[in-house]
């Protein structure tokens, strides 16, 4: 099995909690570009602090019911909103 096709399945098997098929099919793409592979990707969703959500990581947000806001926060980094991705990305995840 190629490594694209594994972080892809391993970040789906931690997403799925809380994102529809629909919403891991975006998520997990980008996630996965941005941060090289699904464990940097998992690291940062789980332990990095999110400045615009009051310090408060990507797992704690989904946790408490609020993932259209991550979602929306996602979209706006990918649009070039002001976010997490500013910082070089070996700092980030």
């Amino acid at each position: 099995m190629n490594t694209a096709h594994t972080d892809y399945q391993e970040l789906k098997s931690a997403l799925q909690y809380f994102f529809t098929v629909e919403e891991q099919m975006y998520l997990i793409p980008l996630l996965l570009s941005w941060s090289g592979n699904a464990e940097k990707a998992m690291f940062w969703f789980n332990h990095r602090r999110i400045p615009a959500f009051g310090g408060q990581t990507a797992k704690f947000i989904c946790e408490n019911g609020n993932q259209k806001l991550f979602i929306e926060y996602i979209h706006s980094a990918e649009l070039g909103g002001y976010t997490w991705r500013l910082e070089p990305v070996n700092t980030i995840l």
